[in-house]
């Protein structure tokens, strides 16, 4: 049997990889594996490669959702890599060489954007802040206030875990606990006697710290400092 053309083994393998093989090209690729022994070399190789790539792309799938656990700063990052590495010099020259060689050249490219993909998510997921809300009510409420209020803390800080204290050393050994852990941190305290909203963290080793004056609107200070923890943090 003849050599077969790379370019139609490189096609099976993709068709292959995504379960779109018709009944002739199974049959074509049953005769290419029996009848040549470097044809199924060559197909298995362009095989695990095509799996790769398959690799790759749900990789990307998963960095361009907007549910999942990256920030958005972090997904805009890692597609600008992304597009970057898809301008390489490898891409240009593909584009002067033969079908077959451009193709092997482009999967060659985005098998190596595998590695930097992988480690960007586990960079940034490491690197997520980590951001506690508090209640102080050391006067006391009705059970309704309180419900509500809590209910308006876990609306503007969603991903916080949300605590609720009688005194301010509840609260101080709430902060000493986060401070002791490495990595950025936000603590945001609502002083329900003082009235106010107060925001202390670190991003990077630097403190941040601000105070919001609560007034009658609680949820409009809560997202002035939702906005104000999220810029920290870009």
């Amino acid at each position: 049997m003849n050599q077969p053309d790379e370019s139609r083994i490189a096609e099976l393998a993709m068709k292959t990889v995504a379960h779109q093989l018709t009944s002739d090209e199974q049959a074509e690729l049953d005769a290419i594996l029996t009848g040549s022994r470097a044809g199924k070399i060559e197909f298995e190789r362009l095989l695990a490669e095509a799996k790769a790539l398959a690799d790759v792309m749900s990789l990307m799938t998963a960095a361009e959702s907007k549910t999942g656990t990256l920030p958005g700063y972090a997904r805009e990052r890692l597609r600008t890599k992304v597009r970057q590495s898809y301008r390489s010099e490898n891409a240009a020259k593909a584009k002067a060489m033969y079908p077959w060689s451009a193709w092997r050249l482009w999967l060659s490219a985005i098998a190596g954007v595998a590695t930097m993909i992988c480690a960007a998510l586990l960079l940034f997921q490491a690197q997520a802040p980590v951001v506690q809300v508090a209640m102080l009510d050391a006067v006391g409420s009705t059970r309704g206030e309180a419900n509500s209020e809590l209910m308006a803390l876990k609306e503007a800080f969603p991903k916080g875990e949300v605590s609720e204290f009688r005194t301010q050393e509840g609260v101080d050994k709430l902060g000493q606990k986060m401070a002791s852990k490495a990595g950025d941190r936000a603590l945001v305290v609502f002083d329900r006697s003082a009235g106010e909203v107060r925001v202390t963290g670190s991003k990077n080793g630097v403190e941040f710290t601000r105070t919001f004056a609560v007034e009658n609107d609680l949820k409009r200070v809560l997202e002035e400092a939702q906005s104000f923890v999220v810029a920290q943090f870009k």
